[in-house]
């Protein structure tokens, strides 16, 4: 789309950082809620680690919420690891068009204000939020290498059909052991381990986000396949194994 023509073109001149602001505004090591600068309807809750250097380009973990105004998802994780933790706060359950605005101006604004690495754009969500987190990574393929999904499968289309991530995508499953949708994430995790880079956590509790220590492992999880990738599955064994379905 335009926008993402725009942000390629504009990388070239500072990579990351679209007008070359700076984030002198900001507070580091504190959440803080931002309104999108190029369109302040839309808002986001942002947590910067205490050590970024504007010289070093980030990962970027961006949060849905089923109920709206999601938090940044891991503040510890961002101390440990270095990633901003993004939680889009007009996202939620609902007619999907105001969630992807939100999603579309935050990804804008932290781009603007930030150093970020294109190809470390992650995505969360917890029931509803995690199916939009889904699409989200359908939706920007090129920079998005995981989504951390909690309490629901992929995003539904006609039919029910799910609209698959990219097949290069890792996936980082969360779900309660009472979760309504229990059998749907086990299910689906088991079938997807042949097709991508795939884990699960059943937590004991019921549909939630799950504990604290559950998105901390999802992270860690994911920067462990960016600094030690697993061997591609084999495209012939990911469309046999698809076809049987």
């Amino acid at each position: 789309d335009s926008n993402a023509k725009k942000g390629k073109n504009a990388s070239k001149i500072v990579p990351g950082v679209m007008d070359g602001s700076k984030p002198a505004d900001l507070v580091l090591g504190q959440r803080q809620e931002i309104a999108c600068g190029w369109d302040n309807q839309f808002h986001y809750s942002l947590y910067v680690p205490k050590n970024y250097d504007p010289q070093k380009a980030v990962p970027v973990l961006i949060s849905h919420n089923a109920g709206g105004n999601a938090s940044p998802p891991s503040e510890k994780m961002a101390e440990e690891l270095g990633w901003l933790m993004v939680g889009l706060t007009e996202s939620k359950n609902g007619p999907g068009q105001p969630s992807a605005d939100n999603e579309t101006a935050a990804w804008f604004d932290v781009r603007r204000r930030f150093n970020i690495d294109l190809s470390r754009l992650y995505f969360t969500g917890f029931s509803g939020g995690a199916r939009r987190s889904s699409r989200a990574a359908a939706n920007y393929a090129g920079y998005c290498p995981g989504i951390i999904m909690a309490g629901a499968g992929y995003c539904q289309g006609d039919k029910a059909q799910y609209s698959f991530p990219p097949p290069w995508v890792a996936v980082y499953f969360i779900v309660g052991k009472t979760d309504m949708n229990n059998g749907e994430v086990t299910k689906l995790s088991g079938e997807e381990k042949s097709k991508r880079q795939t884990e699960i956590v059943v937590h004991p509790g019921e549909h939630s986000w799950g504990r604290p220590e559950d998105m901390e492992a999802g992270i860690r999880w994911m920067e462990e396949q960016y600094k030690n990738p697993a061997p591609k599955k084999k495209e012939s064994q990911t469309k046999e194994k698809g076809s049987k379905k």
